[in-house]
């Protein structure tokens, strides 16, 4: 059977340099330029009802937007060996400042949880900060470490340390959502690049049981896990949320009530345009706007997928890989949450819900990502004059 480390040294293949590359950056940038506008748009008309009105809203969302495009660029013109070999410093980064968010008066406490620091409207989340690194990091070890990837000291115990601590620091918060995000990515990641999918599946069972008696030592989690099986039982109280996301969704039919006439923006679903905007885009728009933003989803993947298989090295195809994966769960969780498939939990749309430093991070992300497009193009452009 194929591993999967074989495919992705398929994938980084020679021979895939003289494929024309440009189609597939600029179907990452325009996919990703329409989440912003359709979220932009969603963000607005969610807000519209708010005190502070949705063109503060807009203007904060705006100015996050023109700063994380301004971020895209510069991380594209570094050439991406230097962001993977700079990766612990980002993770040190990372470990301070969630860290720091733990400390009282440093860190903001909201709903019993201290995931962000904050400055009169503005806020910074530091779990995003770990979004950003991990795949770089991994991307990192694989390359560096192939020939150790079966030794479980040598191997595979540093990067499942760093997992351990990250997860740890994220559950203290508490963020359980980013803390599944993060096992896994790190997981897929590790299979990605040959490690034996038993090994994997080894510490996946062993986690189980941590996961469960976290669940289980936390009333507010149990109670989510317990809500999610019958959100229906207590619509009004602890269902509440859930119910009034799928009602949502459910009255927007075919092509929804129309930009600016949903009624669950008036304060029926919380945090509405944050983790909760996919449920303000299938009222307002209907089926129609939600398969718009499946569909550019679809073209983002699809783009970060033909850049991974057109990497000059291993490196590169690793890095793109686990960027695309980060996202690509991410969107998952949120989506499922908004469904009513998962319980409750803290993940924004990547591109689509409010937040600043998850926006600003996600397009620094995908900087790296151009910068292994424009390396494969300039390896492309050398080998056609050689």
């Amino acid at each position: 059977m194929t591993s999967l480390a074989a495919v992705v040294r398929e994938l980084s293949g020679d021979h895939r340099r003289g494929r024309p590359l440009l189609a597939a950056s600029s179907q990452i940038v325009g996919s990703t330029a329409g989440l912003l506008v359709l979220g932009l748009l969603m963000i607005y008309s969610a807000t519209s009802v708010r005190r502070e009105g949705g063109v503060a809203f807009l203007e904060r969302s705006l100015a996050w937007t023109a700063l994380g495009w301004a971020v895209f660029a510069l991380v594209r013109r570094v050439d991406y060996h230097r962001w993977l070999a700079g990766s612990r410093f980002w993770l040190l980064v990372a470990f301070v400042l969630l860290v720091g968010v733990l400390i009282p008066g440093v860190g903001s406490e909201v709903n019993g949880a201290r995931r962000w620091y904050r400055v009169e409207l503005w806020s910074f989340q530091p779990s995003e900060v770990i979004k950003f690194a991990l795949p770089l990091y991994l991307a990192d070890f694989l390359t560096r470490k192939a020939r150790l990837k079966e030794s479980f000291l040598q191997g595979l115990a540093p990067p499942l340390m760093v997992l351990g601590i990250f997860f740890a620091l994220l559950m203290l918060e508490p963020d359980f959502g980013t803390s599944v995000l993060t096992g896994l990515v790190g997981m897929s990641l590790l299979v990605i690049g040959g490690v034996q999918v038993r090994r994997v599946g080894w510490m996946a069972a062993l986690a189980v049981p941590l996961l469960f008696v976290a669940i289980w030592s936390s009333p507010y989690r149990w109670q989510r896990l317990t809500t999610f099986l019958d959100p229906w039982a207590d619509p009004q109280g602890k269902g509440y949320q859930a119910v009034q996301s799928q009602v949502a969704l459910g009255s927007g039919g075919l092509v929804g009530k129309g930009i600016g006439a949903g009624q669950q923006k008036l304060h029926y679903v919380p945090s509405l345009y944050a983790d909760f905007i996919l449920a303000q885009v299938g009222e307002e728009t209907g089926l129609l706007g939600v398969t718009v933003i499946f569909a550019l989803f679809a073209l983002l993947f699809h783009g970060c997928w033909r850049v991974a298989a057109a990497a000059p090295d291993a490196a590169g195809a690793y890095a793109v890989l686990g960027i695309l994966l980060t996202f690509a769960y991410q969107a998952a969780i949120n989506i499922a949450v908004v469904t009513g498939m998962a319980p409750t939990k803290g993940i924004p749309l990547p591109f689509v819900s409010f937040g600043g430093s998850s926006l600003v991070l996600s397009l620094a992300a995908l900087g790296v990502a151009a910068n292994v497009r424009d390396q494969a193009d300039r390896a492309a452009r050398d080998a056609g004059t050689s």
